[in-house]
């Protein structure tokens, strides 16, 4: 298994999580949901876990954002084509110094 999964996100920052929690959440489950053994349940998950697609598909079908948010890491910022949101982003003309844009 490899150690991270990256993703990318629609403001196309990139963020790196480990694999481990991805693991360990199947783990928890397989142990809590079809009662294994914790060992059987590793052993099962790390089998599986070393086919890449495995991976992205328990993340994406079993977790939330919220489940791993507090080990990712953001290793590329989000990109912002100002060119592109100047000439195509919403405008408000105001007299005040603040504008709410809904």
């Amino acid at each position: 298994m490899k150690q991270y999964l990256f993703v990318t996100m629609p403001d196309q920052s990139v963020w790196r999580v480990p694999t481990k929690i991805i693991a360990e959440s199947r783990i928890t489950y397989l142990v809590r949901h079809l009662g294994l053994h914790r060992h059987e349940a590793e052993a099962k998950t790390e089998a599986l876990f070393a086919h890449d697609y495995e991976v992205e598909d328990w993340a994406a079908n079993n977790m939330d954002w919220d489940d791993v948010k507090g080990h990712a890491v953001r290793v590329r910022p989000a990109e912002c084509d100002f060119d592109d949101g100047w000439i195509n982003g919403e405008k408000v003309l105001s007299d005040k110094e603040s504008c709410h844009v809904d």
